[in-house]
């Protein structure tokens, strides 16, 4: 099993025995070393994680049963509930293991002030999920109190200290569970013991308040050993498996994704770690096949087959499939389905990047870029791509106020120990962030509540940590105590995540004013330079969006903020004009001052992935020094362990980053309609990166196309390079030579800059309800319009088109989307539309360009139905650069309208040379 490191902390050592009735592990060893990394060992490869903070990792297949089972927790509660106002507490949790189960298959949890659910029990049945919530109960600091729950019998229950507290219905089974299952939290619940049952139990059972005990249902039980004292505890299984166990399952394999390396080099072999188990006495072979198939949807390599044969009692042994080394780059997926001895069959998807080699050493950009992630295992996601910075947010927001200090003066650091430890130990540094204040230290009440204009996020406007602080002195007290602890440790601290979400904006963060952040900011800077001189402050990183505190960033700088600061920061959401007016403030307060962009994740719009790398050259060509993405590159409903196309997206950027040693400056000789720069690497070579944001350009080098040229898009995947004739940039291109890169010629072919423009993209849980469909990429206005107001029918050139109807005609209704205009120019938009055979539809049809409406004319233009489709056009002029909008809808009064194929076209103003 992986050794996993845990802190010192305050408490005392809390030696476990896990009995497996054998349920389990012939021998299991928790070793409990007197020093900070504590972690369980075992005598074989083992089943769980146990350790002296009351945190339990175990493997969820062969321990819980998808048709019916009870979990019973022995919980002491860290903080009280009034504590937990913050976040999602989680007493059980078992994640999906695929879109079916979510991002919590099975769990109990705490919520917070916005969620109105209290104390809940989730279970995601294949029929119905079950969802039992009541008002959390009082949870005595420092006490133990039995938490449990059961599904299964077409019910779910919850319960707490012996007495049934809610109930919902439940119907089915789980679907596929993940490998782990954790209980316990850190800094919130400490559990003392664990029984897992597979069936439900009935009240009689769960009502007695006595040890937990291994009964015929127990598939697994942790309880405290007897002594505290010693160091080690064995656990020998002597009984037999339960009836599921041995009859019901038999013998199970599985997936160990987090043991999986998910990067490996053209050529060759990936191994897919599995897990095996078997109840039975008699060896149970498997059937695995896979078929892997490329981002594409092409086959990668032919369909494998695998039998696995599972020796009598194993528990959890390790097993691997072999996949067959692909030759080409870019992500890939394999679907393995593992057919049991008994004829049943279990499908997993797991995805792996194919990279091309490259041997340069590690250039002065090798550590460009930053993640938000907790880096717990090895091999980790993203150690693996060479990934060294982490920002303590997300995931891992282990130094916040309300994490640290849950009441006064009494601090619980087990997770921000374990955090630092673990960073530490993979050769990450730490960017920690500090805010956001405990209820006892906020100035929440009914009252600033109220006060607050702009909450339309009102899940954050009623917990208490998005308020502002009540004292500066407390304020000092809690920076003091984190920086004194992590002196030397965490270089970098941030004040505050997206400050700028403050009224008069969206309050989503901070509900003082610009005076008030920047009070505790100057606080901060100079308890975090009294207490580690050598760490560096970086004022919050700016959101700057269209809800936001827009003008705050350039008070705060006119406020004196970059003479309290290191590192000025901002956010990379929004359009490039906007982040160089921003940088342009920073730097005429502060010239020189560093710059960091600390936060911007794929959004899943059309071209996104492409924007944020785009993004992160313009910053690095802008002097950045750090550039930290989101975790969205990773599947959540795979417990954030399953990879995405984006994940491809950020190794491939990291590979070419790792390279590059000084940034030259835009490639020579590409002009407008194509953005470049122009890198040098380690070994002498170059990397030009070229990026299109609709259309193409071809392109002829000077002195004729390299022959070592390398091309590759944003995948990693390679792209052509033609013997003779023009380079063609589609996207995002990298182009690696040793040669120097420059550009003779280029011509631009101009594409539609509209995404989904034919409406075949769509969101929303239409397989469960066809009216809540939704144009992926377009926006429905107004936000109030009824369902019916949008549908879906059979389109004029492919599956879909949307028909608007305004059953009030109260209010104008269109669809619209965002677009931003790079070039200056003349441009057409066009759809075509189809009304009624005698209607009259009333046409919306208008541009929102960076420097006005066009038309300018708010009259609609009349549209005289023949039942046949029409084309509507109209051509307008865009004189800036910048963010605009393309939009479509009908006026009151209007006969339905539908609308298919729209399209967005420059047609003047490419630049041709």
């Amino acid at each position: 099993m992986r050794a996993r490191a845990c802190a010192r902390g305050p408490h005392p050592i809390l030696s476990t025995l896990v009995h497996l009735p054998p349920r389990f592990l012939r021998a299991f060893v928790v070793s409990l070393a007197a020093c900070a990394g504590l972690s369980a060992v075992a005598a074989q490869p083992s089943a769980a994680s146990v350790d002296r903070r009351g945190v339990i990792e175990h493997w969820a297949p062969g321990v819980i049963n998808p048709e019916g089972g009870t979990i019973e927790l022995d919980v002491e509660f860290v903080r009280a509930a009034e504590e937990m106002k913050h976040d999602w507490h989680f007493l059980f949790r078992a994640t999906g293991n695929g879109p079916a189960g979510g991002t919590t298959l099975l769990g109990i949890v705490v919520c917070p002030p916005g969620d109105d659910r209290g104390l809940l029990a989730l279970a995601k049945g294949d029929e119905r999920n079950g969802a039992a919530s009541t008002t959390i109960p009082a949870f005595p600091v420092g006490e133990t109190r039995r938490v449990a729950m059961t599904w299964g019998d077409e019910a779910l229950a919850l319960w707490f200290d012996g007495k049934q507290i809610a109930e919902d219905k439940f119907a089915g089974r789980l679907p596929t569970l993940p490998e782990t299952f954790t209980a316990g939290r850190l800094g919130a619940f400490r559990v003392h013991g664990l029984r897992v049952s597979d069936a439900p139990r009935g009240g009689a059972e769960l009502r007695r308040r006595d040890a937990l005990t291994a009964d015929e249902k127990t598939t697994l039980l942790v309880t405290p050993s007897s002594s505290v004292e010693q160091s080690t505890s064995t656990a020998q299984s002597t009984e037999s498996p339960t009836d599921w166990q041995r009859e019901g399952l038999v013998a199970t394999i599985f997936p160990e994704r987090k043991a999986a390396r998910l990067v490996t080099p053209v050529g060759q072999a990936l191994r897919v770690p599995l897990r095996a188990v078997n109840f039975g006495d008699k060896a149970a072979s498997f059937r695995l096949t896979a078929t892997l198939r490329s981002r594409a949807g092409l086959a990668s390599a032919e369909p494998l087959e695998r039998t696995i044969r599972v020796a009598p009692a194993a528990r959890y042994t390790e097993e691997f499939f072999e996949l067959p080394a692909i030759t080409e780059p870019g992500y890939h997926e394999a679907t393995l389905r593992i057919a049991g001895p008994r004829g049943a069959t279990e499908e997993h998807k797991v995805a792996f990047v194919v990279q091309l080699p490259d041997s340069a050493p590690d250039g002065a950009f090798a550590n460009f870029l930053g993640h938000h992630h907790v880096f717990a295992d090895k091999p980790d996601l993203y150690t693996q791509i060479g990934i060294r910075w982490e920002r303590a947010w997300a995931a891992n927001r282990a130094f916040l106020w309300c994490n640290v200090e849950p009441a006064p003066g009494r601090f619980e650091w087990e997770a921000a120990d374990l955090a630092v430890a673990q960073a530490e130990a993979q050769g990450v540094r730490t960017l920690g962030l500090l805010g956001y204040p405990p209820a006892w230290a906020s100035t929440y009440s009914e009252k600033e509540y109220e006060k607050i204009a702009n909450k339309t996020v009102k899940a954050y406007s009623r917990r208490p940590e998005r308020y502002q602080p009540r004292s500066t002195e407390e304020w000092i007290a809690y920076v003091r105590a984190v920086v004194a602890r992590y002196r030397g440790r965490v270089t970098h601290w941030e004040i505050y995540n997206e400050v700028d979400f403050n009224p008069p904006g969206l309050h989503a963060t901070f509900s003082g004013t610009t005076q008030d952040y920047a009070e505790l900011l100057a606080a901060a800077s100079r308890v975090i330079r009294e207490t580690d001189p050598a760490a560096k402050v970086l004022i919050s990183g700016f959101s700057l969006g269209e809800p936001t505190n827009r003008a705050m960033p350039g008070q705060l700088l006119k406020m004196g903020a970059a003479d309290r600061i290191d590192i000025f920061n901002i956010h990379a959401y929004v359009s490039r004009e906007i982040l160089a007016g921003v940088v342009a403030l920073a730097r005429a307060a502060r010239p020189g001052i560093p710059l960091w962009q600390t936060e911007r994740q794929y959004m899943g719009g059309w071209r996104d992935d492409q924007e944020v790398i785009h993004s992160l050259f313009w910053c690095l060509g802008e002097g950045f020094e750090t550039y930290f993405l989101h975790e969205s590159d990773i599947d959540r409903d795979y417990g954030n362990l399953k990879i995405t196309p984006y994940y491809a997206v950020t190794a491939e950027v990291a590979r070419q980053l790792r390279a590059a040693d000084a940034y030259l400056g835009p490639v020579p000789g590409v002009g407008a309609g194509c953005a470049s720069w122009l890198l040098r690497r380690s070994d002498g070579g170059h990397l030009g990166v070229f990026s299109v944001s609709h259309g193409r350009v071809q392109l002829t080098f000077k002195g004729g196309t390299p022959r070592d040229l390398v091309l590759t898009n944003l995948h990693g995947e390679r792209v052509p390079v033609p013997s003779s004739g023009p380079v063609v940039i589609e996207g995002l291109v990298y182009a690696v030579s040793a040669s120097p890169l420059e550009v003779a010629s280029l011509r631009r072919e101009p594409g539609n800059m509209l995404a989904n423009p034919g409406f075949e993209i769509r969101s929303g849980d239409f397989v469960m309800d066809e009216s809540s469909a939704r144009p992926t990429w377009w926006r429905l206005s107004p936000p109030s319009a009824p369902v019916s107001a949008l549908r879906f029918q059979k389109g004029r050139s492919g599956d879909f088109s949307v028909v608007l109807e305004n059953p009030t005609d109260a209010d104008a209704l269109n669809v619209n989307q965002d677009i931003a205009f790079e070039e200056t120019g003349r441009f057409r938009l066009s759809a075509h539309v189809r009304v009624a055979a005698g209607k009259q539809a009333r046409l919306r049809l208008f541009l929102v360009t960076p420097h006005g409406r066009w038309p300018s004319s708010h009259d609609a233009r009349v549209i005289t139905g023949t039942g046949e489709w029409q084309s509507v056009t109209f051509e307008a002029t865009a004189k800036r650069t910048g963010q605009g909008r393309a939009i479509i809808g009908i006026e009151p009064g209007s006969a339905p309208l539908e609308i298919d194929d729209v399209e967005l076209l420059l047609i003047e103003g490419a630049e041709t040379r």
